[in-house]
């Protein structure tokens, strides 16, 4: 190759690298002049409903799965709003996040009311940003939502898309772990041993916002064996959507006529025979596709849990 030849080259390449850093720097310029617009709206419907402390919670997409790209808008319009000269004060995320892992809340799908009142009260706010991310083509449509902390209510909404850049695309493929939000469903639960029952799952039915669940347990021993299972009058008992939201359940073994508030049964079961047990939890979210029972049961050395019980329509 003659020093012709490899001067043109270099030239070429030259060319690309300015050509893709003045595209970088022009979706960049793009980008912070949305997000500060989109913050000026929001501040401006804050103010409105009077509200003054402000929390952003991370966004997730439809399903409720959070990824980097949710992470990055939620930290990127804190700043902004924190920054508007409107005088509000503004959770740190940091801090935000150790908040809901203390606490056990989550913030994906629908917003319970109590979910949202809890926060008001341990974090000291008065409203709620929430936001969710769709890909359509091109482009990332985004919905972001102002919710009433003490009703979670709507107050306010603001949509926007953004093109869907290389850096975006990188973003949005990417799970809070590092991994892909278009994850399989989990393997269909598998039966679990605890002290001599064995624990198998069944399936959870929607009616409305409650949900029955099923599992069984079978006496795994030789002789018959009487032992007491506590609903969430335990301070364990429960079932955990996929969300990682928990809700109270009561128990009933051989029909659905169980409420919750049940404080356990008690039941003896012959050796090796099967024995259905349902579940009944009320106002869950609709969105969930399984949940993981946990039950305990007096005098058994660790709880009974009983992972990936799916939803059927």
């Amino acid at each position: 190759m003659n020093i012709k030849t490899k001067a043109k080259r270099l030239f070429q390449r030259s060319i690309i690298f300015i050509i893709i850093g003045f595209t970088t720097q022009l979706f960049l310029f793009s980008f912070e002049k949305e997000i500060k617009t989109i913050s000026q709206e929001l501040a401006k419907k804050i103010e409105e409903a009077g509200k003054k402390s402000i929390a952003i919670v991370d966004f997730n997409d439809l399903q409720g799965n959070v990824m980097e790209l949710g992470r990055f808008l939620s930290e990127e319009l804190s700043v902004a709003i924190s920054s508007s000269g409107k005088g509000f004060e503004v959770v740190d995320r940091v801090h935000l996040k150790a908040i809901l892992k203390e606490h056990k809340l989550t913030f994906t799908g629908l917003i319970k009311k109590n979910s949202a009142q809890i926060l008001g009260k341990i974090a000291g706010v008065d409203a709620l940003i929430t936001g969710t991310i769709t890909s359509f083509g091109d482009s990332v449509r985004i919905t972001i939502k102002i919710l009433d902390i003490n009703s979670a209510k709507l107050i306010g909404a603001v949509t926007t898309n953004i093109p869907k850049t290389k850096a975006i695309e990188e973003l949005l493929g990417r799970g809070i772990g590092g991994g892909t939000t278009s994850l399989p469903p989990p393997p269909p639960g598998k039966n679990v041993e605890v002290d001599g029952f064995i624990f198998k799952p069944g399936v959870c039915e929607m009616s409305g916002g409650n949900i029955v669940c099923t599992f069984y347990i079978m006496n795994n021993g030789d002789k018959d064996r009487k032992i007491r299972i506590y609903s969430s009058s335990h301070e364990y008992s429960g079932i955990v959507d996929n969300f990682g939201d928990k809700y109270a359940i009561g128990l009933q073994i051989g029909s659905k006529g169980a409420r919750i508030g049940n404080d356990w049964i008690k039941e003896t079961f012959p050796p090796k025979l099967f024995v259905r047990v349902y579940i009944f939890a009320n106002e869950v979210d609709p969105k969930a596709t399984h949940y993981t029972a946990i039950i305990g049961i007096d005098g058994f050395t660790k709880l009974a849990t009983i992972r990936n019980i799916p939803v059927v329509k």
